[in-house]
């Protein structure tokens, strides 16, 4: 507690939204996220009910569902960013609390789901100090006593989606994951967590990589859009 006090006292926390001193995320800014207006189906993204994929969108490999209940634009832009780039802990718990009181979180049951995280290729993982989808699944797992499991792997060390746009997103992204385990995984229900949605390039590969290894339902979970 002393140590804690000390830190705030000489490094005081600035709201990363406003700038004003006294917390990472005031509530003020907290005020300001945009919930999206509708969920969308992950494949056309129009949209969908509850997010889930619609009859005609899907495919044996394809997502069966996502939710995404908030806005990616300033100020959650920014501290999604802050958690992500300079892991600030504190973050990891606002953030997943967004989530898991969303709406569309809490009208929809994970009981029989297994919560993976996106992964990040060891190098990357390694370079940063953490997985930020990591830190949302096992908040995620406490919460809601669910079964988190990482066996899902990348094994192609991509440069970072952020710097590609459109088709080279996607073939950036071809490959990337392998699932380490397939006993854990045939005839299951997967809930892929990760921080935000652009294209959905990424999830939609990790998910063709669970349904060729046996997952019979994989659903997406991420903050924002």
């Amino acid at each position: 507690m002393f140590v804690t006090a000390l830190a705030d006292l000489l490094f005081p926390k600035r709201c990363l939204g406003c700038g004003r001193f006294g917390d990472y995320f005031c509530k003020s800014c907290q005020r300001k996220i945009k919930k999206v207006g509708f969920q969308i189906c992950p494949i056309c993204e129009r949209a969908a009910i509850s997010g889930a994929t619609h009859p005609k969108c899907r495919s044996p490999l394809s997502l069966d569902g996502l939710i995404a209940p908030y806005v990616y634009n300033s100020p959650l832009k920014e501290v999604i960013a802050a958690f992500k780039y300079k892991y600030i802990e504190q973050l990891s718990t606002l953030l997943t609390d967004l989530l898991l009181s969303s709406e569309q979180f809490k009208t929809f049951s994970f009981a029989d789901f297994i919560l993976v995280p996106i992964p990040l290729h060891k190098w990357r993982e390694n370079k940063r100090g953490f997985n930020q989808a990591e830190k949302i699944a096992a908040i995620i797992a406490k919460k809601k006593k669910l079964r988190e499991e990482d066996f899902l792997s990348k094994v192609k060390n991509t440069p970072p989606q952020v710097q590609l746009k459109g088709k080279a997103r996607k073939k950036n992204i071809l490959g990337a994951f392998k699932v380490l385990d397939r006993k854990k995984v045939v005839g299951g229900s997967v809930l892929l967590v990760d921080d935000v949605w652009t294209t959905g390039s990424t999830i939609k590969v990790a998910c063709a990589a669970l349904k060729r290894a046996g997952a019979i339902q994989v659903w997406a979970a991420v903050l924002a859009r």
